[in-house]
């Protein structure tokens, strides 16, 4: 099983089961997980934050920026297993061995100092695309009639017509990046769901949704760049295994995006938690009192 893991959890006893339950487990790292935990510059954090997969280096898996994913065009081959980056992965080990002399002001403590720098531009670009997220909620509202609103924010089901127009949100999101984004090859008709444009605009879209429920008008460009992570995080998720995450979001537009990608007929990996989650925990109950689960903070 390969299920992507939210910075939230990777110090988790949660993590510390899955990979201890078997070895054939894998945590899956998406870019926006590496910035998170090195962008605040504190060589020992960093340590810290990868403690656990330091006990489990075989079971990494890094795949590919975000910028190179969204560049993949689907092919026969499992979008999945084109996401992932070998290099990285083959060197990932390597750097969570050199990881333990962080924090004592030698070489890796000055890379990771420049790592940090990268990072922290990156989500200053992110940061600097959601100043105001008032036009984006009023795009979004803009095909539905006020009747249909009022459905969304009772967590009424859809009419088709309703679904309909959400799913043409999500395609006309998905063709202006194309249009942006000419670099981009277009997949065809058919492999048009496994796109990772297309899938990420369709998580957007829930999002947004999830907005309107919740009877929000605008929100802050921070808040929104912490958004916009959670919902990459379970795009991945579709893809692969399912998102460990703590998030509340996280879980909510996975499950979603999910679930609409598997009633439309589009494979989708299995969902961690609803198929192995009790294993884990069975597993974890199982340990002696005295078990320090590896090292991990708190479940």
């Amino acid at each position: 099983m390969r299920v992507v893991v939210d910075t939230n959890r990777l110090k988790s006893v949660e993590l510390w089961g899955f990979l201890s339950l078997s070895p054939d487990n894998r945590v899956v790292l998406p870019d926006y997980v590496l910035m998170e935990v090195v962008k605040p510059g504190r060589p020992e954090e960093v340590r810290a934050a990868f403690s656990i997969l330091g006990q489990f280096p075989d079971q990494v898996v890094v795949l590919k920026g975000t910028g190179d994913v969204s560049a993949l065009n689907p092919g026969p081959e499992p979008m999945a297993d084109t996401m992932i980056s070998t290099d990285e992965t083959g060197a990932f080990p390597e750097f969570l061995h050199h990881l333990q002399q962080a924090g004592q002001n030698g070489p890796i403590d000055e890379a990771l100092r420049v790592r940090a720098g990268w990072a922290n531009e990156q989500m200053d670009r992110m940061l600097a695309g959601f100043a105001d997220m008032a036009p984006a909620m009023e795009e979004f509202q803009a095909p539905f009639t006020t009747a249909e609103l009022r459905l969304i924010r009772q967590e009424a089901e859809f009419t088709p017509d309703m679904t309909a127009k959400f799913f043409g949100l999500a395609v006309s999101m998905a063709e202006r990046v194309f249009e942006v984004r000419t670099e981009l090859a277009k997949p065809s008709q058919e492999r048009r769901p496994d796109h990772y444009v297309f899938r990420h605009s369709l998580a957007y879209a829930v999002y947004m949704m999830s907005k309107v429920r919740a009877g929000a008008r605008n929100w802050s460009g921070k808040v929104a760049r912490n958004d916009v992570i959670d919902i990459m995080l379970a795009v991945y998720g579709t893809y692969f295994d399912g998102v460990m995450s703590h998030d509340r979001l996280t879980g909510e537009v996975f499950t979603i995006t999910r679930d609409l990608l598997e009633r439309t007929g589009v494979s989708v990996g299995r969902d961690y938690w609803a198929d192995y989650g009790g294993q884990v925990l069975d597993f974890l109950g199982a340990q002696d009192e005295s078990a320090t689960f590896g090292g991990a903070e708190y479940p």
